[in-house]
């Protein structure tokens, strides 16, 4: 690669040349591994960049020598986004903000799906129980190969095992053994520290499905409608009427003040006409 002619004098002050690498002692974007900046026409600029001659257009510009530092023209070569994506990656720098390594992901996918396990993870690595079950199903991290990807490839969890399973299935069968009355879902609910959801859910066999009673079967989840069948609720009999009381009839006063004037007026009539 061909060294830029018009570089100033102050920008060779900052490179130190070794046998191998020309180190740039100047200015850094970080403390460590950090790429070296050159304050040039106004404005800071790369300075691996600025020692090349011609770079054509939406070209990066790649270190050979995984160096961020260097600035030799025998180390650096063009390359696009890509190419400099696959690089980083190849040379196992592509970190970015994750808290975890690729030998941190190997480690967490050889490990049990379990809920048990998934906490004792989150709290190793200082991540959350939803990144651990994200790197084990493979949602995430998915360039790294480790183990089966897909569900039918792999034994999925179910029940107490289950990563997320809040209920053990003695639980489970407590629930569906308890008489359903209005009200039941909520107080179940509290009692067991789930939604009221999750307890119609274990109701009605949509979860749980392998926890029924002996000599019960679950219900036919997803024919009619994709809904399952609702149980009758036994609802509650209802006290007898009892009669309503008859209103007393108030008389209003002015009416009857009306009615008195009245008789009178007719009272007095009959006197005068006699």
């Amino acid at each position: 690669m061909e060294i830029n002619p018009h570089l100033p004098p102050s920008f060779w002050d900052n490179v130190e040349k070794t046998d191998s690498c020309w180190e740039w002692t100047g200015t850094k974007n970080k403390p460590v591994n950090g790429y070296g900046w050159f304050h040039l026409n106004g404005k800071q600029q790369l300075a691996h960049r600025l020692i090349c001659q011609a770079i054509p257009p939406g070209m990066c510009v790649l270190h050979r020598c995984d160096n961020p530092g260097c600035v030799n023209p025998d180390h650096l070569f063009f390359g696009t986004k890509q190419d400099n994506a696959r690089d980083c990656l190849a040379k196992g720098r592509w970190v970015g903000k994750s808290r975890v390594t690729v030998k941190d992901v190997e480690d967490i996918r050889k490990e049990a799906r379990s809920q048990v396990v998934a906490k004792a993870l989150a709290e190793k690595y200082g991540v959350t129980l939803s990144t651990i079950n994200q790197i084990q199903n493979h949602h995430t991290w998915k360039r790294v190969d480790t183990g089966p990807k897909l569900d039918h490839e792999r034994e999925v969890s179910r029940g107490e095992e289950h990563y997320n399973a809040k209920l053990m299935k003695e639980q489970v069968l407590d629930i569906r053994s308890r008489p359903w009355v209005r009200g039941a879902a909520k107080l179940l609910a509290a009692e067991f520290g789930v939604t009221v959801p999750t307890i119609y859910a274990i109701r009605y066999g949509q979860i749980w499905r392998d926890a029924f009673p002996e000599g019960e079967a679950p219900p036919r989840y997803g024919v009619k409608g994709g809904k399952a069948p609702r149980p009758k609720i036994e609802k509650p009999a209802k006290p007898p009427k009892l009669p309503k009381k008859k209103a007393l009839k108030v008389p209003n006063p002015r009416v009857a003040r009306k009615e008195k004037i009245a008789a009178r007026r007719a009272k007095y009539l009959a006197t005068q006409s006699s």
